[in-house]
């Protein structure tokens, strides 16, 4: 058994790498929220039109992403992205190797996640925007984007600030799933932590320290993003 000593001295050692750990999670989920914000959005327009192949194809997404756990989608980016630009060698003028940064694949398996969620709570959203505040702007013939400016984002943000919470939480816990790529984020650090010294419940107890904080900080800021907004 680990004396207290030996704990916060192993705590103390192992601490820097930790952190940087939590910093790479923090990053792949900030991206991944950014890419998966302009999915979603870009998404929920496609799927509130009246065009029935970009609804089918929104839906099929949504679907598919929704139905299978995270983990299958990140072996498809991780193992099938790569391998897919492979075929880009046969065209002229092409690299004779391409290959995209582990990073990046990280950052779209996430996003490509985030995004589906996203076109959900964004188009559920703009279906909660009352329906006679569009029409009065579009009776005082208010141009398009400042009708979506004035009317319709102040809405959305609203309605979706809750949901954008979960999103930007689940995406913290998502994170870990980018492990497998070899991302050193910080379940990876903690599990190298444990490995290293063999004190797994010292580790992976300040691995869960580390979510709490970041999470409970999370839900802090959003809850007063959605009190500003609601004013």
């Amino acid at each position: 058994m680990t004396n207290p000593p030996d704990i916060l001295s192993l705590s103390i050692q192992w601490m820097p790498f930790l952190l940087a750990g939590l910093g790479m999670t923090l990053l792949l989920a900030s991206g991944a929220l950014v890419i998966g914000l302009v999915i979603g959005g870009v998404g929920a327009t496609l799927k509130l039109r009246q065009n029935l192949f970009s609804r089918t194809l929104m839906e099929i997404y949504t679907t598919i992403v929704r139905s299978v756990p995270e983990l299958i989608v990140v072996y498809y980016f991780y193992f099938g992205l790569n391998e897919g630009l492979k075929l880009l060698q046969w065209l002229p003028g092409a690299p004779s190797t391409f290959e995209l940064p582990v990073l990046v694949v990280a950052f779209a398996a996430l996003g490509f996640i985030a995004g589906a969620l996203a076109i959900e709570l964004f188009r559920t959203a703009y279906n909660a925007v009352p329906q006679s505040e569009i029409t009065a702007a579009r009776a005082f013939a208010m141009p398009g984007f400042m009708l979506f400016r004035r009317v319709l984002f102040p809405h959305i943000l609203r309605y979706s600030l809750p949901g954008l919470g979960n999103i930007w939480i689940g995406l913290l816990k998502e994170s870990s799933l980018i492990s497998v790529m070899g991302v050193t984020e910080l379940m990876r650090a903690t599990t190298t932590a444990s490995n290293s010294t063999g004190a797994p419940f010292v580790f992976y107890l300040l691995c869960t320290v580390f979510y709490l904080i970041v999470t409970l900080a999370s839900g802090a800021v959003f809850a007063w993003l959605e009190r500003r907004y609601q004013a």
